[in-house]
């Protein structure tokens, strides 16, 4: 008898294992795969999230790097350079010299100028752009012309 209720145990503990059973395990290993790719993906979005603001900060230290050499080398441009030429300027008394080291000074004001541009902290956008085409009608003597619509000027200033 004892024999014979083992028996029955076994076949009633077989018959609750089938497919509802199979069923719960196959979601429950699918729902612990799907939730590992899940964080899997949010790590590696984070680790690149990561890597492009520190890929950021260094650009733009480059940036900063580059603007300051630029504004080294024009103000040493204009503090040496402009200025001997200016001193041989004025002690020049041929027509010829004169005209060459005035060329000479005008191009190393240009150089300077296009080395370290205005600054837009000082100025409005809408003032730089103003004060670049005065300055290319005056280099070039082109006509140029600027229009603005009045009702951009708060977007770009």
């Amino acid at each position: 008898m004892i024999l014979q209720d083992i028996s029955t145990v076994r076949r009633n503990s077989t018959k609750s294992s089938t497919p509802s059973s199979y069923s719960s395990f196959f979601l429950a290993t699918f729902s612990t795969i799907a939730l590992v790719v899940v964080i899997v993906a949010l790590i590696r979005i984070f680790k690149s999230k990561e890597k492009e603001k520190e890929s950021a900060e260094y650009i733009s230290h480059v940036i900063a790097a580059q603007e300051a050499e630029r504004n080294r080398i024009s103000c040493e441009l204009h503090d040496t350079l402009a200025q001997d030429l200016r001193i041989a300027l004025s002690k020049t008394e041929n027509k010829q010299m004169h005209t060459i080291l005035y060329s000479c000074i005008s191009l190393i004001r240009s150089m300077c100028y296009n080395l370290a541009p205005p600054d837009l902290v000082a100025q409005t956008l809408s003032q730089t752009i103003q004060g670049l085409c005065v300055r290319i009608h005056d280099e070039s003597s082109l006509d140029v012309s600027l229009a603005m619509r009045i009702d951009a000027l708060p977007l770009i200033d």
